[in-house]
């Protein structure tokens, strides 16, 4: 019996480079996010993956996330991926630390709506066998 289709492991791993992001952001200022090429490059990095899980659901997206969701950026968390993949050069230390101060907060803000969808979801992905779902984000 094969297990039905389901959005659950690209949304946990959403909400895991979420957390780290804001784990990084936490354990920093903006003096040394700006100053250090390490903090900006962690935080980047998970900016791409988080971008990455996004793009994923554009194109898979069975439980219907992004439409029951349209609250979370989900065009512009793709963008900022696209734009620090394909443009890394151009992309300015001030725009980052300014998206993930202000606009990755909101999508907290909104996940704490969703949290009995979020809490089914994870449940649901980590049951999904074959499925790599990263390691819980430990403070």
């Amino acid at each position: 019996m094969s297990k039905k289709k389901t959005s659950s492991p690209h949304l946990v791993q959403i909400v895991q480079h979420c957390i780290r992001i804001d784990r990084y952001r936490a354990e920093t200022s903006k003096t040394e996010f700006l100053a250090k090429d390490i903090n900006f490059d962690a935080i980047l990095k998970q900016i791409d993956l988080l971008g990455e899980e996004v793009s994923k659901l554009f194109t898979d997206d069975p439980d219907n996330v992004m439409k029951n969701f349209p609250r979370v950026p989900w065009a512009e968390m793709h963008a900022i991926r696209n734009r620090s993949t394909h443009n890394y050069f151009t992309i300015d230390s001030e725009q980052i630390w300014d998206y993930i101060s202000n606009e990755l907060p909101k999508i907290e803000q909104i996940s704490d709506a969703r949290s009995a969808f979020l809490r089914d979801a994870l449940q649901d992905a980590l049951q999904v066998p074959g499925e790599r779902v990263l390691q819980p984000v430990h403070s």
